[in-house]
C-alpha cells in the first residue's frame, strides 16, 4: 500500500486524540517520517480538499450535524447537496469454493488513484482485489487465497471496468458482476452494500434491519471490516 494511505488512516486516526492541527501534523509526522508537506499532499490527492477543510469535514460533531439534519435515513434514495451520479448496476455471484481447483483465474494491475492494485476475475466475474505495490507480495496472496487454481496474468474485461470505477469513469450502462467466496450471512451483507446508493448515508443499525437480522450487529461490523481489508 503506498504511503499516501497510511498518512490518510493515521490522520483520521489521530485525529480523535488531538483536536489541534499542529499537534496533529507532528504526531504524524513523527509516526511515519514523513514532512508536513507530504501530509498537505496526500490529503489533497486522497479528498481533493485543502488540509484545514478536510480536518473540519472528518471532525465527530461535523459529521453528527450532518446527520441529525438529515431528516430520513434512507439508503435507497438519500442524495448528496451536489448532483446526483448514477453507478452501474452491482450483482455478486456465490463462488463454490468447491469448484476452485477447476477455476482458470485471469489476474491483471492497474494503476489507480489510491495505488497499484491486482484484480483478479473468473469467467463470471470480479473474484479478488487487493492492493499492494509489490507485485510479488500480491501475486504470493493472490495464490494463497485460491489454492490449486490455474492462474493466468492476462487482463480481462472486469479487471478494465473496475479499475475504470475505482478512478471514477463511470458508465451505468456496463454492469459490474462479483464472483465471491461468502457464506450466506456475507452474501447477504454484501449485497445490502451494494444497495448503498453514492453518497448516501447510512448506519450498521440500518443495513442489519435490511437484512432482517437486526441481532446480529456485532457480527455485521465484523463482516464489513473483512470486505473491506
Amino acid at each position: 500500500m503506498n504511503t499516501d494511505y497510511y498518512i490518510i488512516e493515521k490522520l483520521l486516526t489521530e485525529h480523535q486524540i488531538f483536536s489541534k492541527s499542529e499537534k496533529l501534523i507532528n504526531s504524524v509526522c513523527v509516526q511515519l517520517n514523513c514532512t508536513e508537506n507530504e501530509i498537505y499532499q496526500a490529503v489533497k490527492k486522497w479528498s481533493g480538499v485543502e488540509f484545514d477543510d478536510f480536518i473540519k469535514l472528518t471532525t465527530g460533531n461535523f459529521i453528527k450535524s450532518k446527520i441529525t439534519s438529515t431528516i430520513q435515513l434512507d439508503i435507497f434514495s438519500l442524495k448528496t447537496e451536489n448532483q446526483y451520479i448514477e453507478l452501474p448496476n452491482f450483482k455478486i455471484i456465490p463462488l463454490n469454493t468447491e469448484a476452485i481447483s477447476s477455476l482458470n483465474i485471469h489476474y491483471s494491475f492497474n494503476e489507480t488513484q489510491f495505488g497499484k492494485v491486482v484484480i483478479a476475475s473468473t469467467d463470471s466475474g470480479v473474484c479478488y482485489i487487493h492492493f499492494e505495490e509489490n507485485k510479488v507480495e500480491a501475486i504470493n496472496k493472490l495464490k494463497s487465497h485460491f489454492t490449486n487454481a490455474n492462474f493466468i496474468e492476462q487482463q480481462a474485461i472486469f479487471h478494465q471496468l473496475y479499475a475504470d470505477f475505482i478512478n471514477y469513469k463511470i458508465d451505468k450502462n456496463k454492469p459490474i458482476t462479483f464472483h465471491l467466496m461468502g457464506t450466506n450471512f456475507q452474501l447477504k451483507v454484501w449485497n445490502a452494500l451494494l444497495q448503498i446508493q453514492f453518497g448516501s448515508i447510512t448506519t450498521y443499525k440500518e443495513i442489519a434491519n435490511l437484512i432482517h437480522q437486526p441481532s446480529e450487529l456485532s457480527e455485521l461490523l465484523l463482516e464489513v471490516i473483512l470486505l473491506l481489508f
